[in-house]
């Protein structure tokens, strides 16, 4: 039952955080959110040339974009942000 406690506390408190999270509307394809969300964070160097690896060449200055935005929310403190999918319906959360 303690395990259940904890796991139950550590949801509670991730959903909380989550709950609260800036949602980013993205005119980017449900597959590309997906990879972004599955990938290291773009705010690393390595992430971020990962990511870029993955759009095409017209998605790149939007991720340039989003990079800068994804940072300033780190920046105030956000731990988590939303990231949606306009062409998919479809949202994922992307911890900072």
């Amino acid at each position: 039952m303690a395990q259940t406690d904890r796991a139950l506390t550590t949801v509670s408190r991730v959903a909380n955080e989550v709950k609260g999270a800036p949602v980013l509307v993205l005119d980017l394809g449900p597959e590309l959110v997906r990879r972004l969300a599955g990938e290291q964070s773009i705010l690393t160097d390595a992430g971020y040339k990962r990511v870029m690896e993955l759009c095409s060449a017209h998605q790149r200055a939007y991720v340039v974009e989003l990079r800068a935005i994804v940072d300033r929310y780190r920046r105030e403190g956000c731990q988590h942000v939303w990231l949606y999918s306009t062409k998919g319906d479809y949202a994922v959360t992307y911890q900072l």
